[in-house]
């Protein structure tokens, strides 16, 4: 069945093209590019001075021997559970925050390539696929409570089953399949700590457990047993029904597809209505019972996009706000006022971010990348902020992460901000001084305490109270910031701020040196680009020169001795001469790394780095 097929695409995040019996051909998984493309990211050009590219996700690194199908980190799913730690589920693994989304790690210690290499993650690859995943909202703060449900499909054996992640010293996946079913699962979500669905979303079914402490069956809604009751005026035809998506705000769930599933008794009893849109809809978010997004799109017979919102709970939607030449893929509404939708088409390099700060009504292009954007998510960081993210990934295949960072206050309570919220002390000569200052600001309605101010690396901070130091509403404390370094380069640290009621507060630093630690000049441009790595070994903080004959557009990357990233250095266009940076390995164990410089695709230098603790 077309529908079926389209599905299929869609699950898989490969492309999720639904409309009236055109799909696009696509194997599954797709095969390796000839030619890998540089990373353009984000796009030059583009409104989109407030994101942050974070990392390159991948399942196995491009370069290894033997490389198979495995790398098709395609971003499938996105969650947070609390005190900053999160999921990013991709077609085959999952990858584990601890820092907020600032770094992101594959839970499978060993991908393949060799495909010897034994791993529990070895279950989730072909004709295995992750189709979704879901976090279990316990209200606790210990890591113990993290629990990843995680919606799979065999494709040889056209069985759905859901799986369990959980943690037990470190995060684990339980050898106990919680459902097995004879239809493909493709969603999962929870309402709250008792309440979970799974959706078998090719053939529109919803299977809910709305008690998991005694895990007894789980049941099939569709179409029989809740949806259609007599005397509710529920009435619908299952021929070519499918769902695409599920979203839950308060006692509201609502699942989108061919149709909208509503519920407002956390899935007790439902009511199917006819889809926002007049082709279908296959992303939905709810901010809180009342205000919610749905988008869609296509990609035959032309690309095409949309988006409607609601804002009296689903009864009624709005018509398109937003009509674009992307299919959209992920949408979110983060308060009334303030929605995110996303999308693209990996074949053509082409993705966006929009977002909209009056409902949903209009929307401008915040963000324009290199990738199919698939998944957004949200997370407070403290009572000031909540940080966006766009998870999407390139045409070869490889993942990425984007992250914004939006001033939500939440005045009920105390809310400390620095102001200004970035230092940039610009360029500054060597073994020098530079100082800026900056005040923490009490703009909520609660009394606070500050707890520290601390800096890193070649910035420290001038607090001149050593004890924790009480802030009022309207109340400012002020501090100073020094940069200082010996060696050239250029400098991004964090001073952190931390308080009773707000949390952590991040106040990024930036700075640069343009002559080395014994004040010559820069030197003439070479024949073909250097790179050079000092001190080495080191027990923290390496610095990392490379000379450009000519502007080109660099990739910089730091890879363990497994051939997987630790983290991306540089991902953009730099112009011809010196370029220096540090990198600060004082979170990664002792052991050899390896730092590789692209030019305009090609890898063409690498440094062994040695790491001693």
């Amino acid at each position: 069945m077309a529908v079926c097929a389209a599905l299929l695409l869609a699950s898989a995040a490969t492309a999720r093209t639904i409309g009236q019996g055109n799909i696009v051909s696509q194997e599954i998984p797709p095969p390796r590019l000839a030619t890998l493309p540089s990373f353009h990211v984000p796009r030059a050009g583009s409104r989109d001075e407030s994101w942050e590219f974070l990392q390159v996700l991948y399942d196995v690194d491009t370069t290894a021997s033997g490389w198979t199908s495995f790398l098709n980190a395609v971003p499938v799913a996105f969650e947070f559970t609390h005190q900053g730690r999160g999921f990013i589920t991709t077609l085959h693994t999952v990858f584990h925050s601890t820092d907020g989304g600032r770094a992101w790690r594959n839970l499978d210690a060993f991908p393949p390539p060799p495909l010897d290499r034994t791993s529990p993650y070895q279950i989730f690859r072909s004709p295995v696929y992750i189709g979704d995943a879901a976090t279990r909202p316990v209200l606790r703060t210990a890591p113990a409570q993290d629990t990843l449900f995680l919606a799979i499909y065999d494709t040889d054996e056209n069985v759905g089953r859901l799986r369990v992640i959980y943690y037990l010293g470190s995060l684990v996946i339980s050898p106990t399949t919680v459902v097995s079913v004879d239809r493909w699962l493709t969603g999962a979500l929870f309402t709250d700590s008792t309440h979970a669905f799974t959706l078998a979303g090719l053939e529109g079914h919803i299977y809910y457990n709305d008690s998991l402490r005694s895990s007894p069956e789980w049941e099939d809604l569709n179409p029989d047993k809740v949806i259609l009751r007599t005397g509710r005026g529920d009435s619908l035809d299952f021929d070519d029904c499918w769902i695409g998506d599920i979203a839950t705000a308060q006692n509201l769930v609502v699942a989108v597809g061919s149709h909208l599933w509503i519920s407002r008794d956390r899935g007790e009893w439902w009511r199917i209505v006819p889809a926002s849109d007049s082709q279908f809809d296959n992303a939905v978010s709810f901010c809180d019972s009342l205000h919610g997004i749905t988008g869609g799109g296509r990609i035959t017979p032309a690309l095409h996009g949309w988006v409607h919102v609601t804002d009296d709970g689903a009864h009624t939607w709005s018509a398109r706000t937003l009509n674009t030449l992307l299919p959209i893929r992920a949408v979110l509404r983060v308060t009334p006022e303030i929605a995110f939708a996303a999308g693209g088409h990996y074949e053509l390099a082409t993705g966006a971010v929009w977002r909209s700060a009056n409902g949903g009504q209009t929307w401008d292009i915040a963000l324009s990348v290199d990738a199919e954007i698939t998944e957004l998510a949200a997370n407070r960081v403290n009572s000031a902020y909540v940080d966006v993210f766009a998870a999407g990934y390139f045409p070869d295949f490889r993942g990425g992460v984007w992250r914004t960072r939006l001033y939500l206050p939440d005045t009920t309570d105390a809310v400390v901000i620095a102001d200004p919220d970035t230092l940039d002390f610009g360029m500054v000569p060597p073994a020098r001084n530079d100082t800026l200052a900056a005040v923490l600001r009490n703009v909520g309605s609660q009394s606070d305490t500050i707890v520290s101010v601390s800096g890193s690396g070649p910035f420290s901070v001038l607090w001149n109270d050593a004890d924790s130091t009480a802030i009022a509403p309207g109340e400012e404390l002020a501090f100073s910031v020094i940069f200082r370094s010996d060696t050239a380069g250029e400098f991004s640290r964090r001073v952190t701020v931390t308080s009773l009621r707000s949390g952590t507060l991040d106040l990024p630093c930036f700075a640069s040196i343009g002559l080395d630690a014994s004040g010559r000049e820069d030197a003439p441009l070479p024949a073909s680009p250097t790179l050079t790595v000092w001190p080495n070994p080191s027990n923290s903080v390496f610095q990392i020169r490379y000379d450009l004959p000519a502007p080109a557009r660099v990739t910089l990357s730091v890879f363990d001795i497994n051939g997987r990233l630790v983290e991306l250095l540089v991902g953009d266009a730099r112009a011809s001469g010196q370029h220096i940076l540090s990198w600060d390995a004082s979170r990664c164990a002792t052991g050899l790394y390896f730092v590789r410089l692209e030019t305009d695709g090609r890898a063409i230098r690498t440094q062994k780095l040695l790491l001693l603790r």
